[in-house]
Order: structure tokens, then C-alpha cells, then sequence
């Protein structure tokens, strides 16, 4: 019984340190006072016109900084879900031993 108590509230303490994470880390980026991991460095996408000029749609700088700000939101997201399914797993827990606590009484 111990046992799945100490499991079931550090499961749920894991979840729950892993859903602050990830919001506060969104949190962060979104507001600017830290950056996304560089994951990925893009080119600047040009187009060749005739006459041999060329024309930038977009400048690496910012594709860059777009793709991983993308890629950043996506793996916090993940790391959400994640948080989520193991703090309830720790609810799970945590819900049989009281259930089974009230029958034996």
C-alpha cells in the first residue's frame, strides 16, 4: 500500500512539474525573454528573375527563427501531453487505493 501511495503522488508530482515546464516555457519564448534552441538553420529563399537579378521572399533570419519557434511550440506541446498522461496515471493510482481503502472498512 505504501508503495502505491509513494508511487501515485510521485507520478503525479512528475506530471505536474512537466505541464509548468512546458507552459512556462512557452511563456518565456512567447514573451521574448528567452529564445528557442536552435534546431534547424535555414537559407534565404530567392527567385531568379530575368535580366540576372533576384528577388528575396524571405531572409534566412527570419525562416529560421520561424521554423523553431514552430518546432519549439510543438515539442512543448508534446511535452504537455506527456505531463498530463503521467499525472493521471498518478491519479489512477492514487483513486484505486482510496476505493479499496473504503471497502475494507
Amino acid at each position: 500500500m505504501k508503495i502505491m501511495k509513494t508511487l501515485g503522488y510521485t507520478l503525479l508530482t512528475m506530471g505536474l512539474v512537466l505541464i509548468f515546464y512546458a507552459l512556462a516555457s512557452v511563456l518565456l519564448v512567447f514573451m521574448g525573454v528567452s529564445k528557442p534552441p536552435q534546431l534547424i538553420v535555414l537559407n534565404d529563399i530567392k527567385i531568379n528573375l530575368p535580366m540576372g537579378s533576384s528577388l528575396t521572399l524571405l531572409e534566412s533570419d527570419v525562416l529560421t527563427s520561424l521554423m523553431n519557434l514552430s518546432l519549439w511550440y510543438i515539442l512543448m506541446f508534446f511535452v504537455l501531453a506527456a505531463g498530463e498522461k503521467i499525472a493521471s496515471i498518478g491519479i489512477k493510482i492514487l483513486k484505486e487505493l482510496s476505493i479499496k481503502i473504503e471497502n475494507q472498512i
